[in-house]
């Protein structure tokens, strides 16, 4: 975690607000993608459609999200 900061590349995390394994109320993953330049977080809100943990394996949540990323890229 000390090195957060020297990441250069560009960061897209996902994650979703009902994930058990790593919950957003802990602050952990928006206070790391605070450190790194040019890194954002996606944050998939919790609905009956979200599986907690495995929402990330659900492209329709986040296939959007990161063709613009791509896009994005110089």
């Amino acid at each position: 975690e000390p090195l957060l900061g020297r990441i250069r590349a560009r960061v897209l995390a996902i994650n979703s607000a009902d994930d058990e394994r790593n919950p957003h109320e802990t602050g952990l993953m928006a206070a790391a993608m605070a450190r790194i330049p040019n890194a954002r977080l996606l944050l998939i809100p919790g609905s009956t459609e979200t599986a907690g943990h495995g929402t990330t394996g659900q492209a329709r949540f986040w296939r959007e999200e990161l063709d613009r990323f791509l896009k994005e890229l110089p």
